[in-house]
């Protein structure tokens, strides 16, 4: 029995082609249209996760990031979306303090952003990290993130499970009606669907943490 299944990024293509009806079994695309269909797909992909519609790429496993003595920022992984958890390592055998992850607000109020020690707050600003207390030594502490999702490549499947790309696919679909003159009617009739395909994904993204039936809300 097999179980494995997927699509890479040209049968996506393809799907999203024939969606807006220009494209046919056994004609290659044109390379004009090609591109704006991954163009479509990799705006929509990353808008999609960066809102919170799809999350799902969060690391199994914490990465370190370095801290410096006398230094209270400290640089993040290129991939890092927003952050999940943040700690400093303490003593030996794996222990470790969580340090607070805070707003703007709570951060710029505090009163005094040169005091040093173990950091106990941490506010995430784009690719920096601010610490407070200034960290006293040099070392690193243990940050688990949410990754950016990956752009999609030639002959692979795009970043995302795949119970999604059949709605992803939809989605796209709209997005590009306009760019492919689809007639006014059709494009009513797509942003239904694109709307049911949202709630679809957003309910195949949400955790399972138990063997009992599901029943899914629609919103």
């Amino acid at each position: 029995m097999a179980t494995s299944f997927t699509r890479t990024r040209e049968q996506l293509r393809d799907m999203i082609l024939r969606k807006l009806s220009v494209f046919e079994e056994g004609q290659d695309p044109s390379p004009s249209d090609t591109l704006s269909v991954y163009e479509g797909l990799d705006l929509r992909l990353k808008e999609m996760h960066a809102i919170g519609t799809l999350w799902w790429k969060v690391q199994a496993a914490s990465v370190p990031v370095t801290i410096t003595s006398g230094v209270a920022t400290a640089s993040l992984p290129a991939d890092f979306l927003f952050p999940v958890s943040l700690r400093f390592p303490v003593g030996i055998g794996g222990d470790s303090d969580e340090i607070e992850i805070v707003g703007h607000t709570q951060f710029q109020s505090i009163p005094d952003k040169s005091e040093k020690g173990q950091p106990r707050q941490a506010l995430f600003s784009g690719q920096t990290l601010y610490l407070n207390p200034v960290p006293q030594g040099n070392g690193t502490i243990q940050l688990t993130y949410e990754a950016i999702i990956q752009d999609t490549e030639q002959s692979t499947p795009p970043d995302i499970p795949v119970p999604m790309l059949r709605c992803l696919a939809v989605i796209v679909a709209y997005d590009l009606a306009d760019s492919f003159s689809v007639p006014e009617q059709k494009i009513r009739r797509l942003r239904e669907e694109a709307s049911s395909a949202l709630t679809e994904i957003t309910i195949l993204n949400r955790q399972r943490v138990k063997t009992s039936r599901a029943t899914p809300d629609y919103f």
